[in-house]
This record gives C-alpha cells, structure tokens and sequence, in this order.
C-alpha cells in the first residue's frame, strides 16, 4: 500500500495509475492463464529474438510478434518513426498455424507487443487476450491509452487531395492501445520459495518503458525494472523464512515482493515517489500488497524499526558532482549529463535516495548526471558506506543483510569488509552505525569486478547511450576522470556484501572489534595458493574467550563463476558465511578431531609436461560454490582423496605423514591451514555429528 501523503512529482513521463485491486488481481490471473511467461514467450519468437532482448534489441521480437498479428508493415514502419502498431489477430497468408501462431501464440503476441515491447495494439486484439470488462477496466483506470493510428500511404495521399472527404470513424475493436508502463514478465530466481498460490513462479514487474523500447535520454525520475543487478541481488539474499524484512531503495518492487514469500511482513522505502507506485502495483500483481508496506524518504530515514532481514540495491554508481556544460538529459529540473541505462551495464541500480543533507542536495544539483534509480546524490562510494555501516543498527540480533555496490580504491582507503571494524575509531560522515553492532556484526564481501577510472566511465556513459566520438562524449569522461583524480581514485570495485549480526546472548562477550577474524581466502587471488606447509594458523586469531563468537571480516575477489548451485547461490553463501563464523572460533586442535568430507563437484587436474611421469602442478577445480580453482600439493591431493567422514584431520594427516616421510606435527598443521582456505569455498565441509 502507498504511503498515505503520496502524490507523484512532477515529471515529462505519464502518471502511474492507481488500480482498484481487484482490476490488478483480475490482471495477473488473465496473464496466468494467458502463460504470459519467459518460456512461452520465447516460444514465439524463438532463441535468437530472445538473446536480442538480452543484448537490449527489441526488433526480432517485434517483427515476430507484428507477423503473428498479422501486420504487414511489421517493424519497417518503426524503424520510419511513424509509430506502428501491432496489429489485432489477423491470420497469415499460407498454410496451417505452428504453434507459435495459434490463438494462444497471437494472444501472447499482443500482450508481450503493448506491455514489453511498447507497440501500440488493435482493441480487439487486447479482448481477445484479455476479455473485454479487463480491457476496459484498465483504460478506464489509466493503464492503457488510446493513441492514433499511423496512416497508410493511399489514406495519407487521399487527404491531400482537395475536396477528400472525412475520415471514417474508426471501429472500437480497430482502435490501438498503448500501455503507459512496461508489464514485464521473468523467471523467479533458484531458491525463492514458490507454488504459493497458482501463477507464483512467474514475476510479474511494473516499470517504466526504458531503453529497450524508448529513444534518447531517459528522464531523471524514470523507474527501472528488471536489471542484471536486480537478479543478482535476489539470487544472493537470504531465504529462510523471517518475521519482518525490509529493502531500502524498491524502485519498482522486485525484492519487495520476493522478500514478502518468506516474510511476515515487508517494508519497502524510496525516496522516488513515482518508484513508490509502481512497485505498489508489483505488489498487487503478485498478491501480496497486505504484508508490503511503502515508505517514502531517503535511506534508513522512513525505518526506525530493528528487521530480521535487510536488502538493498542502491544507487550506487558514481557521478562526477560538477557541471560539465553538456546540455540537460534528465529531469526538468535536474542538469544531466549521463543518462541511465543500467538495464544494459554491467551493473545496475534499482532507484533509491537522492541526499538528505543540504550539501548532500547542493551537490546533486550539481551533478553530471542525476538518476534516482541510479545516482545517491552522494561524493564517491559515500552511500555505501551510509548503507553497510549503518545496517547493523538496523538489524535484529542474528539478523542478516545484502546489498551491491561499488567501492572506491585509492591511498588511505579501506576495503569495504573493513569498514566496519574502523567505524568505531572513525564513523564515516553521515553514517548512522554505533560502535557495538558494527563490532557484532559479521562483514562478508566478495568483489565481482574491479574497474579503472576510464574504463568505469566508460561504461556508464555508454550506459547512458551517449555517441562516441562527441563533444558530450568526450565532456562527459572528463567529468569523470577529473572527478576521479582530484579524489585520488585508482580503482572502482564491484561486488556483493552479506551481514550477519551475531545472536544477543553472544554479544554482550563479543570480542571488541580490534580482534582480527581471518579471511581464509587470499584477497587479490584470483587462482590462490592455500596455505603453503609451515604456515599454518599463521593468519588465525584465537578467539578473546571460548564463550564470544568473533564477527568475521572476509573479502574475497573473483573474476568467474558463480558455478552450478543447484540449492541457489543465496544457499551456497549462507553456508560458506557460516562456515566462516565457524572457522573464527575454531582452533587448530578442534579442527584438527574434524572429521570432513568432500563436496561432490570437485576435481583434481594434474598438469604434466608431455612424456613427463610427474605433474608440474596439482590444482583443486570446483564446479559448484564460486567454481574456483586452488593450488595443491600431493599431501593435500591424499588428503581431500579420503575426505569421507570417518576420519579426523589428525588422524588422516598421521597416515599421510608416514606415507610421504613427513612429520606428523607439520603436516596437520599445514592441512588446518589448507582447510580454513577450502571449507569457506564449498570444497569440503565438516562430516555430520
């Protein structure tokens, strides 16, 4: 439900309508039973139409669809600029239907035409897909709109002629109706619960048309969609059943309504009111409007409860704060320079808050580019550290956390894991964090991508559908690379963060946030070594007490996989987050009475030189986890070998160590260490008591 002083602001894109809920109920059951899915839609319009759409080309799609009903015009029309419409269910010339232009494959085509593809439809195509009341219904509340019809050549030379007589009126079937909003559908993400009610496994999103279908720059308050970012972020979240979540920055409501499947209860917050709306309808589309509550204002502002689980995808993408000259993209009063196209990025940004402080809002006016759905309003990775460092105020204890974004690197810079553990000594500048949930909170952060100033310019002004080779291109990366240098920013990271406060009665003996947890895995490694023999423990701090659980500091980066999780990704980094808090408590000697075993996707490759008797390199493959690779060593080979449960890690390393002359001391402690690299990763876990 909207917030009771919503009214949308002003802008140049049409009002969002408001729908009764039965209208939206009556909606998402007719595309149900009209299998407006990915899989049928693709089924009309085949494979290769389907990866166009990936790559943001609409024309194979709509030229499939303008066939299916029969428009002869097809795209040719479109691609004049005169405004095509899909037609309304006229049969093809030739012979007997396929599948795709059966009646069901002609319904699709018009509804995927008017609310994916932005083409106008013939009425009674809409009917036909939809039933009549729905259809008007729809009109009535706003939904559809009823636009002209583009001319014929013969119409368009008739009334030229002098003395042509009038138009004919045209039929009500024969009038064309445009969707003011994309209606789009997507598979849910492994791991979301689902088979709720009938439909559910299908996510319906309402959004604002963006680049796929609309020419030139996007206005400043536009609503994004589905994006890459989006869906990693549902694939990353948590999903074990809590009592309240809430997801800070809902833009058009795809977490919301995804988070609301396993929630009690949602609170859903933006700072863009027409965000607001939208995301309103999603959550009447997936039937859960009850348990979402919307809320308006900027960050952790319109949430003064403590959840179970928090989410975020915020605009995290960082715009130069200084006018560049270049003529205004944006809103009507909003200067821009880049406009937003994350659907297409590598990373995008689902909408939240503009700056809450005068200087935060003075320095968004003076923004190169000012994107609700994309840009804080922020300098640099300052909103990220609002987001990570003040979540643990806002969670539960043994509440969790996940966010993207992206990080700034540069002398005197931290990476984000550590964040944080510096908050107690040094708060960032309008972060909301205390000292004592950041010190009891674990921090796991897992770097996708790591960007130079030019080529991260590069992405979001192309993202932004700027020309090469103009003067705006060319302003536009000034802008950026001057921002860039006057801050002393070398590098941009990408990348996933999940939090875990640590239950309440742990943390009145939680060890004080000086005490280093280890990040098992190397940083910077992008194939790393586990531990070499001789090293091992040599990273790990034993825990202040037996009794005070340690918050773990992790940060791993990787430039591949995620591999095959057939649980769901989220699934995979609950476990390897657990394991890690684990891991911080245990000693040698616990693991060391550790029986483990091995995970069923991983392999040894041994590389030889030809003719050679013994390998050069042994190397540990994983298909599942984060399918990484990890140097080996013939000991660790033998080890991970009789990885079955029924032996320790002591009593393995003693029988290695009499097979390869070894000392039995060493070598256990060479394997612990190789194991608090490799159990966080998947590749081995701890046997079943």
């Amino acid at each position: 439900m909207l917030p009771p002083d919503y009214a949308e602001g002003v802008t140049s894109l049409p009002s969002v309508p408001t729908l009764p809920r039965s209208l939206a109920h009556a909606l998402a059951a007719a595309l149900h039973a009209a299998s407006y899915t990915p899989t049928a839609l693709r089924g009309i319009w085949g494979v290769d139409a389907d990866a166009a759409l990936e790559a943001n080309d609409p024309a194979p799609a709509r030229r499939a669809c303008a066939r299916l009903l029969g428009d002869s015009r097809g795209t040719r029309t479109a691609a004049a600029g005169d405004g095509a419409e899909a037609g309304g269910g006229a049969e093809t010339a030739g012979g007997g239907e396929t599948a795709g232009e059966s009646r069901e494959g002609r319904d699709l085509a018009a509804l995927a035409s008017v609310f994916l593809l932005d083409r106008p439809v013939r009425r009674g195509g809409l009917t036909r897909a939809l039933g009549e009341e729905l259809v008007t219904g729809l009109t009535e509340a706003g939904l559809f709109e009823e636009v002209a019809a583009p001319p014929t050549a013969s119409a368009a030379s008739a009334s030229s002629a002098e003395n042509a007589p009038p138009a004919s009126p045209v039929p009500p079937a024969e009038a064309r109706l445009r969707s003011v909003l994309a209606l789009t559908c997507h598979a849910l993400p492994v791991g979301v619960p689902r088979h709720l009610r009938p439909g559910d496994d299908t996510l319906l999103l309402v959004s604002d048309h963006g680049t796929l279908t609309t020419e030139g720059p996007l206005d400043g308050d536009y609503v994004l969609g589905h994006g890459g970012a989006g869906r990693t972020l549902a694939e990353i979240t948590p999903r074990h059943p809590v009592g309240l979540a809430a997801d800070i920055g809902t833009g058009c409501g795809i977490q919301a309504v995804l988070l609301a499947r396993h929630a009690s209860r949602v609170i859903a917050t933006d700072v863009s009111r027409r965000a607001l709306a939208c995301a309103a309808l999603t959550a009447q589309l997936a039937g859960v409007e009850e348990s979402v509550e919307l809320r308006h204002g900027s960050l952790y502002a319109p949430l003064p409860e403590t959840v179970d689980l928090l989410v975020s995808n915020p605009p995290f993408v960082i715009t130069p704060r200084t006018r560049t000259g270049s003529t205004s993209s944006g809103s009507a009063d909003t200067e821009s320079t880049s406009s937003g196209n994350a659907e297409t990025a590598s990373t995008d940004a689902v909408s939240t808050e503009a700056g809450t402080t005068e200087a935060g809002n003075a320095e968004a006016d003076e923004a190169s580019g000012v994107f609700e759905y994309r840009d804080g309003g922020r300098t640099g990775d300052a909103i990220m550290h609002e987001i990570l460092e003040g979540a643990p105020a806002h969670l539960n204890p043994d509440g969790h956390a996940a966010f993207l974004g992206n990080w700034e690197y540069g002398e005197g810079r931290r990476q984000p894991h550590e964040w944080l553990a510096a908050q107690a000594d040094a708060p960032h500048p309008g972060t909301t964090g205390d000292s004592h949930t950041a010190a009891s909170t674990s921090v796991m952060v897992i770097e996708r991508q790591r960007m130079s100033p030019a080529e991260y310019a590069r992405t979001w002004i192309r993202d932004g559908g700027v020309p090469r080779a103009g003067a705006r291109w060319q302003a536009d990366t000034e802008a950026w690379l001057d921002d860039f240098e006057a801050r002393g920013v070398e590098r941009v990271g990408f990348g996933w963060v999940r939090l875990h406060r640590l239950a309440a009665d742990a943390e009145a003996a939680a060890a004080p946030s000086s005490v280093p947890a280890p990040d098992a895995v190397a940083p910077d490694a992008l194939a790393p070594d586990v531990p070499a023999p001789g090293a091992s423990g040599q990273a790990h701090a034993e825990p202040a007490s037996a009794t005070a659980p340690v918050p773990v500091r992790s940060f791993s980066r990787i430039d591949t996989g995620p591999g095959s999780n057939p649980a769901g990704l989220a699934s995979f980094l609950d476990v390897r987050l657990g394991l890690l808090e684990w891991l911080a408590e245990a000693d040698d000697a616990e693991l060391a009475d550790t029986a483990f075993v091995l995970a069923g996707d991983v392999t040894e490759h041994r590389h030889l030189r030809p003719g050679a008797e013994d390998p050069t390199m042994l190397t540990i493959e994983q298909g599942a986890g984060l399918a990484r690779t990890f140097q080996a060593d013939p000991a660790l080979a033998g080890f991970l070998g009789v990885c079955d449960g029924s032996l320790t890690l002591g009593q393995t390393a003693a029988a290695l160590a009499q097979l390869l002359g070894a000392d039995p001391q060493a070598l256990t402690g060479q394997l612990v260490g190789q194991v608090r690299a490799l159990a966080p990763e998947g590749v081995l876990t701890p046997a079943p008591a």
